[in-house]
Order: C-alpha cells, then sequence, then structure tokens
C-alpha cells in the first residue's frame, strides 16, 4: 500500500476540505456522506453515513466530541487504511446511545 506523503495530504486536504476545531486546534478535513439504501420485502430504507477524511490525528478517536455544523458530534467509527488520511465516522451526540 502507498501511503500519502506530507505534501500530497496537504494538497488534497487544501483543496477540498474545511477548516474544523477540536481543544482549540484547527486541521483541515474532507466533510462526506455516503448513502446507504436497504432493499427488501417491505420496500426501500435509506440511510445516511456521514465522515471526514483528515490527517490520522492521536486526539480523534472513537468517543471524541466534535463540533460540525454547529451540532454537537460524536466520533464513533475510524477507518485507517494506511494511507496516512484516516475517515472518522461521526452522528449526533444527541442520537448516540451509548453515551
Amino acid at each position: 500500500m502507498r501511503a500519502f506523503n506530507s505534501k500530497q495530504s496537504e494538497a488534497l486536504l487544501n483543496a477540498f476540505g474545511e477548516q474544523l476545531e477540536i481543544n482549540g486546534v484547527a486541521f483541515k478535513a474532507i466533510l462526506e456522506v455516503r448513502q446507504i439504501t436497504i432493499e427488501d420485502s417491505d420496500g426501500v430504507a435509506i440511510e445516511y453515513e456521514y465522515y471526514f477524511t483528515a490527517r490520522k490525528n492521536p486526539v480523534l478517536q472513537v468517543g471524541t466530541l466534535i463540533e460540525i455544523n454547529n451540532a454537537t458530534q460524536i466520533i464513533y467509527n475510524l477507518d485507517d487504511d494506511l494511507s496516512g488520511v484516516v475517515n472518522y465516522y461521526y452522528r449526533r451526540k444527541d442520537y448516540d446511545s451509548w453515551s
């Protein structure tokens, strides 16, 4: 597997990223959404999974609270493919049944 070097990840995040902040420290992240469609005999259900892509950051862990789109979000999953950038999956804090 090939990882992004520092310049490549910086170029990617600068081109498509937005400024986020955690504990007073700003960082660039690409906000993304993925549609999940489940079809069965009763019909179709559509859900959305929200995540952001950012450089790997030890502060951002499962359970971390972060403000995104004027709402408190909680990170519930990480997808680290060892490329140097990580997908951080989040949902609204008030929808989280584990907190």
